[in-house]
């Protein structure tokens, strides 16, 4: 059985690794790491394949990967291009937004892996989800609450 090799890397190291990878045309696999994007990405669960602006370009509904002004490195979607170029942005699993400089972007999602399943970004389900959850932005702070809740319940159902 084939095994892959994981490697830790603190940010700054990681974000350096992303943009070499992906500036020599490759792709970078990354496991995530927090709930931001619950429920499209699931923590420690699924893996996002980053490529390089040029190869996707960041557009409506895409999820990038961007560096925070603090260094922080962060998975969000894209909502909405503002007309001065900046981008509005949030996580699936979040109520806020923050907006973002074109240049914090490192690198777009352009499929992911779940359950051993590989998940194309350009897929016209997961292009039907993606207007479907964004429509629903108003409402999710109640359908997020509710499926944690629902979550926690199943984790306490003795089997």
């Amino acid at each position: 059985m084939p095994t892959t090799q994981i490697t830790t890397l603190e940010m700054p190291q990681l974000i350096e690794k992303i943009r070499t990878v992906t500036d020599a045309g490759e792709t970078f696999p990354l496991q995530v790491m927090g709930y931001s994007m619950n429920p499209t990405l699931g923590h420690a669960r699924d893996t996002v394949y980053l490529v390089s602006e040029v190869q996707r370009s960041p557009k409506k509904g895409e999820i990038v990967f961007f560096v925070r002004p603090d260094g922080r490195g962060v998975l969000h979607r894209l909502i909405r291009i503002l007309p001065d170029g900046s981008f509005l942005i949030n996580g699936d699993g979040q109520c806020w937004t923050e907006t973002i400089c074109p240049e914090q972007i490192i690198a777009v999602v352009s499929h992911f892996r779940r359950k051993n399943q590989l998940i194309s970004c350009d897929g016209h389900l997961y292009q039907m989800y993606v207007r479907f959850w964004n429509m629903l932005r108003p409402v999710r702070p109640v359908i997020c609450k509710v499926m944690r809740s629902f979550g926690r319940k199943q984790k306490h159902q003795p089997q």
